[in-house]
């Protein structure tokens, strides 16, 4: 009967030993290399990639580390994200008061297709 509960306690410790073994994820602020605090889109492409849409430029997340794309103009309150989403193609758009932009991947950086509100 010692060797039962033994072997039963034995287990217990295994398996709350390794069910804490998940990541912990515990936010992301401007000092981890976010533009900015107010976040107004999120998305998550098909190579694994989290696409941030902030108001001032859009950010992606890599689990690591940021990246921002900045948009080409003078008006802080116009560079607001407003909807990020991707293509089957893996077109990457994104939609804010400038108009309508397309991630150009080769290049890295955002091309301005239609310089109208979206």
């Amino acid at each position: 009967m010692k060797n039962r509960a033994k072997f039963f306690f034995f287990c217990c410790f295994c398996l709350i030993s390794l069910s804490g073994r998940g990541e912990i994820f515990r936010g992301v602020t401007m000092g981890d290399g976010l533009s900015s605090l107010l976040v107004n889109s999120l998305y998550k492409d098909s190579k694994g990639f989290i696409w941030i849409g902030t108001d001032v430029s859009l950010d992606r997340f890599d689990g690591v580390a940021f990246k921002q794309y900045a948009f080409d103009h003078t008006d802080v309150k116009r560079r607001r994200v407003n909807v990020t989403l991707e293509t089957k193609d893996g077109t990457l758009w994104i939609g804010n008061d400038l108009g309508l932009w397309r991630l150009n991947r080769e290049e890295d950086r955002l091309e301005r297709l239609l310089p109208d509100t979206i």
